[in-house]
């Protein structure tokens, strides 16, 4: 099977994998995580680190999950987005009730949840970017939450002490971690 899958990676530098097989990857857990009776709107750690195992087992890819500060800009007018840490001080920071999680690998930022960012907007009154695919080159990245202008715009800052935390808490609970 990895064989036919690595078959179909594109030679072109557009996604890092088939659009087709971003939507079969992200249908799978998709179905794990419901089948598990997830929180679907706070599951962004098991789309992610399912998505990573799924990334290097299937395609090769040297894909790791990580936590910390997230936010997309889904509408530049009226300018919205969807920011996931919380605020002390001034400052983003992660946290329990706010943090998000997200693939990485050598260049690129894969999300397998912005596919359900259409029922988390409903929760933090965003207009409804409609389902997206997050495949994008590190170097694409904004430098902060502030510098979100366009549509497509992001920002990902990766906490790794609040990660290993947030993994330490999934393997040592039995109910599914609060995140999002």
């Amino acid at each position: 099977m990895r064989d036919q899958l690595q078959s179909n990676l594109p030679i072109m530098s557009k996604t890092l994998i088939p659009r087709a097989d971003y939507q079969q990857l992200f249908r799978t857990i998709y179905t794990i995580l419901r089948h598990e009776k997830a929180d679907l709107t706070r599951s962004c750690v098991g789309f992610n680190v399912i998505g990573a195992v799924l990334l290097n087992e299937f395609y090769g890819i040297d894909a790791r999950p990580v936590a910390g500060i997230a936010a997309y800009c889904v509408c530049a007018e009226p300018k919205a987005a969807i920011v996931f840490a919380s605020e002390r001080d001034g400052m983003l920071v992660p946290d329990d009730s706010g943090f998000h999680c997200w693939i990485e690998t050598k260049d690129w930022i894969i999300d397998f949840a912005t596919p359900i960012f259409p029922l988390i907007v409903k929760e933090q009154n965003v207009p409804d970017p409609g389902p997206k695919m997050m495949q994008r080159k590190i170097t694409s990245a904004k430098e902060s939450a502030n510098d979100l202008a366009a549509e497509g715009d992001f920002f990902c800052s990766s906490q790794p002490r609040f990660y290993n935390a947030c993994i330490e808490d999934v393997f040592s609970s039995s109910v599914p971690p609060r995140s999002d």
